[in-house]
């Protein structure tokens, strides 16, 4: 059976809603420590779910070859044991915030802009203030 890994997480809580539109709601951190959920969405049959325990130290989700265009059976390869879950669709979301943060790493504005900003809506408070502003406003 050919299948295709879709998501390794650890630390992972798992919560099953029993309305809406997904079936398998896993939270956890990836390889890279980022926060990653991953959503198995309900199909239009649902019939009978595993019971899952409400969370597992590690969980790698594959998706197997699809039994039909409509439904597709994901695994979930745990520390508890194997698990087999039919789902329309799957969605991962990874949190990048922590990759830009480690790119990117964020800065204080300087203080002349720090100090006008603030300063901005008492000037715009005053009526001739605010006139003269966005004069010179139309003239650039």
């Amino acid at each position: 059976m050919l299948h295709a890994v879709i998501a390794r997480l650890t630390d992972v809580s798992v919560s099953t809603p029993a309305t809406g539109p997904f079936a398998l709601v896993l939270d956890g951190r990836d390889d890279e420590g980022l926060m990653t959920r991953v959503w198995l969405q309900r199909p239009p049959a649902a019939g009978t779910s595993p019971v899952l325990p409400a969370s597992f130290r590690h969980v790698a989700i594959t998706e197997f070859m699809a039994e039909s265009a409509a439904v597709r059976v994901y695994g979930l390869a745990t520390d508890a044991g194997d698990f087999r879950w039919r789902a329309t669709a799957a969605f991962v979301h990874r949190d990048a915030s922590a990759l830009v943060h480690r790119a990117v790493p964020p800065r204080r504005a300087p203080w002349l802009r720090r100090m006008l900003w603030s300063a901005l809506p008492g000037i715009m408070a005053v009526p001739f203030a605010r006139q003269l502003l966005l004069a010179v406003r139309k003239r650039r």
